[in-house]
């Protein structure tokens, strides 16, 4: 199964990403999940649309919006948002124990539908 990580800024890649989030990288390579990244520009309108893939949305602390504007962003096109094995959801900041659970739950759908 393949997977898109979506990041902002464009230095961030995929080994730093998971330096700050180890336990959702260990989940994914558990899983035998494949992940490939795409960049925005740190806004909601530049986040590339689904493309029938299963998509996580790093966010970082130089996006231009909220985190929750971000995050209700997200859930509305049907992606997971995180940051540093958190996830975040449009009423707020979960535990990363909710960011693993979330994403085992979502690969599933993907996986098997």
């Amino acid at each position: 199964m393949k997977a898109r990580l979506v990041v902002f800024p464009n230095y961030v890649t995929l080994g730093s990403t998971f330096d700050f989030s180890p336990e959702l990288g260990t989940l994914l390579v558990q899983m035998d999940v494949g992940v490939y990244v795409e960049y925005y520009e740190g806004d909601i309108d530049s986040i590339p649309q689904t493309n029938g893939v299963p998509t996580f949305v790093r966010a970082s602390t130089e996006i231009k919006c909220s985190y929750e504007d971000l995050a209700r962003a997200c859930q509305d096109m049907g992606f997971i948002c995180f940051f540093d094995d958190r996830l975040i959801v449009p009423d707020g900041w979960r535990s990363t124990k909710y960011l693993l659970e979330t994403t085992r739950d979502y690969l599933h759908k993907y996986r098997f539908n």
